[in-house]
């Protein structure tokens, strides 16, 4: 059984049949719009009159994943969702991206579309782990794509994936504050001590705002962590400059406060 909608261009995807995906494209009907719904399969009884886990269905004789369910949290997913998730083998799979991506119907809003568990497209390369990776990503940003932190915490996006320009354009805005939390709790410094690995600059420039106090510096999330925390588990060539930095500004791991 297979829960993925029979869609000739996502069963074309799944097999890397790079013929059938360009032959697809080509089709005057083609949307990258359209979003597909996936739904559990039947319920089945057990021989003790129990329901079956649909999952059990998808599982042969030699107890081998066949094809994993997806979870409701998928519903809303676009092509581009599945097609940053492609093995991408080979070079003419990369050929076939760009010209998805170049297809007239792909908007900024198909680009950033959010699936129902918030993820967009750009959030779902975490899922691939081709060789091709940062290339796909690339197309993406080039083409406006944002992961949904980015959308909904431009000020903590900015901070976690080091871009300069955005941060900058932020900082421009007397409205932003350091103060800002997501739904972890995590600030911009946050995300920043965690996952910056070029440089200190955005660091300096949040820690230099002026509403950056003692207590952004030391704000705990959901999790448990503070920016320090953060800092620690940075695995950069510059995590102890970062650490250094922030304790020269006050800032303290959890167990200190």
């Amino acid at each position: 059984m297979n829960p993925l909608p029979m869609d000739p261009l996502l069963e074309a995807g799944k097999s890397e049949d790079v013929d059938t995906i360009k032959r697809l494209l080509e089709n005057d009907n083609f949307d990258t719009s359209v979003t597909y719904k996936f739904t559990m399969p039947h319920e089945k009884l057990d021989k003790h009159g129990k329901k079956r886990n649909p999952v059990e269905d998808l599982i042969d004789d030699d107890n081998k994943r066949v094809d994993m369910l997806l979870s409701q949290c998928d519903d809303g997913y676009n092509i581009f969702h599945f097609a940053v998730q492609w093995k991408f083998d080979n070079e003419d799979s990369i050929d076939v991206f760009n010209i998805l991506i170049q297809h007239p119907s792909c908007k900024i809003d198909v680009i950033n579309h959010e699936d129902k568990g918030g993820c967009t497209p750009l959030d779902k390369t975490e899922n691939n782990y081709s060789p091709h990776k940062e290339t796909i990503m690339k197309l993406l940003k080039q083409k406006g794509g944002k992961t949904k932190l980015e959308l909904n915490y431009p000020l903590l996006g900015a901070a976690e994936f080091e871009d300069l320009e955005s941060l900058h354009e932020l900082l421009k805005d007397e409205k932003t504050n350091m103060n800002q939390v997501d739904s972890f709790n995590q600030n911009a410094l946050h995300y920043a001590s965690g996952s910056n690995s070029r440089s200190l600059e955005v660091i300096n420039l949040i820690l230099n705002h002026p509403t950056c106090s003692l207590a952004v510096i030391n704000q705990i999330c959901k999790s448990g962590y503070t920016p320090l925390d953060k800092a620690k588990a940075n695995m950069s060539d510059i995590k102890r400059d970062i650490v250094d930095l922030l304790k020269r500004r006050g800032a303290k791991f959890y167990d200190e406060i």
